[in-house]
């Protein structure tokens, strides 16, 4: 069952990282936080987090206050990171958000590969 949950969290980080050229040319079409939540990274990164937070609910009491609040961090901060990165006056700026975002789907993959799960 925890293996199912880990290749779905994994599936939708490595997809919110390939939408990253998608998000950056959809984000031309003006700064509206509803532009941004219609776009296919933003509903990926929603089903992160969905998924992390529900997947996170099997995991060892003892791991509460440590892995699982990261990881539930992490999986947020992809969306978070996506939409502040979208509300910005510059690219520039855009480019150093998604890049945060890609980080966190990242991190929030490799701590299901930890050794304490």
């Amino acid at each position: 069952m925890i293996r199912k949950a880990i290749r779905g969290v994994w599936s939708t980080a490595s997809k919110v990282a390939e939408k990253e050229i998608q998000i950056r040319l959809e984000a031309e079409i003006g700064n509206s936080s509803s532009a941004c939540q219609d776009l296919d990274v933003f509903k990926l990164a929603h089903q992160l987090a969905l998924k992390t937070y529900s997947t996170t609910k099997t995991f060892p009491s003892a791991e509460t206050l440590g892995l699982v609040d990261q990881m539930r961090r992490a999986a947020t901060s992809v969306g978070m990171n996506l939409m502040e990165g979208a509300m910005r006056l510059g690219s520039r700026e855009y480019r150093q958000f998604v890049g945060i975002a890609r980080g966190s789907a990242g991190e929030v993959c490799i701590n299901y590969f930890s050794p304490e799960i």
